[in-house]
């Protein structure tokens, strides 16, 4: 093998960045591909070798339809779905705030801006004005909606139902907001304070279980797990995506029921939205242009 001849001090300083010795002696010419091959090598050994990051046993806070979540940019988490598991999807609009939301900074997600929808339909109730209004869920003590415009869930209770047949996934024209109360109380640490809220991520409408992204500010880096036994709300038996809700939480050692998903997930116990009521005496029906027949 051919050797390097020796170098003086100063070509050895010179060289020192070239990957020449400077104690007098260089390394081989055969050693550095051998040397450049033997690191290739260490670096191809590690990536085959790296843990899949898909997995979603390696997350602490996703539930286990992460690997679902890269779903088409829609908004059909405002109308009904037939799928088993529905989850909260992204919306194509930007900019955000001009469609009432935000991206979450903790979980990197864009999720409804709450306090921004209930500032836009508070403006509404004081103006006295319409809302249109998404049957989503009919049950015993009236109906869940959703107001079109802003994203907020409502309640319609029975007496304020009118004459109209509810079906859900009808939109009723001409509804009014009767009572308006935003109180909402947030706790950062749930043993001393329970109540805390959060916008629904997933619910699997099968198991009657989801998940729930809890509000920043709130202390809490995990995501909430919440069953439909926890519902309280109006005899409602489920949630929809993007809905925000208040509960309380409960710490996984106080709550004897295990999950594979997340076995750490805190629990959310009397599950419920705001208490916003709607009536629908004054609803509408909308007779399309060059129509004569009524289109609810």
């Amino acid at each position: 093998q051919t050797s390097i001849p020796l170098a003086s001090s100063r070509s050895s300083r010179r060289r020192g960045a070239m990957g020449v010795g400077r104690i007098g002696r260089t390394l081989p010419r055969a050693a550095i591909p051998r040397t450049c091959l033997a690191a290739s090598v260490l670096v191809v050994a590690l990536v085959l070798n790296r843990p899949d990051v898909t997995d979603v046993t390696s997350f602490s806070r996703a539930p286990v339809s992460s690997n679902l979540a890269r779903t088409p940019s829609t908004s059909s988490d405002r109308w009904q779905s037939n799928q088993k598991v529905s989850m909260l999807q992204e919306p194509v609009e930007r900019p955000l705030s001009r469609y009432l939301h935000k991206r979450d900074g903790y979980y990197n997600r864009i999720v409804p801006d709450w306090k921004l929808q209930i500032k836009t339909l508070e403006q509404q109730y004081l103006y006295q004005g319409d809302f249109a209004l998404l049957i989503k869920e009919v049950t015993d003590d009236g109906a869940i909606v959703q107001d079109v415009t802003t994203g907020v869930y409502g309640f319609i209770p029975q007496e304020d139902l009118g004459d109209l047949e509810l079906v859900p996934g009808d939109t009723v024209q001409g509804g009014r907001c009767t009572y308006m109360d935003t109180t909402v109380i947030q706790s950062p640490d749930p043993t001393m304070l329970r109540m805390q809220s959060g916008i629904v991520f997933e619910w699997d409408e099968e198991n009657g279980e989801g998940f729930i992204i809890p509000s920043e500010d709130q202390d809490a880096f995990r995501m909430i797990r919440v069953l439909r036994r926890d519902i309280k709300w109006h005899d409602s038996r489920r949630l929809f995506p993007g809905q925000f809700v208040q509960f309380d939480t409960a710490l996984p050692h106080e709550v004897p029921v295990t999950s594979p998903l997340d076995p750490e997930a805190p629990m959310a116990l009397r599950v419920r939205g705001l208490e916003i009521r709607f009536s629908l005496e004054e609803a509408y029906e909308m007779i399309a242009q060059g129509s004569r027949e009524a289109m609810l």
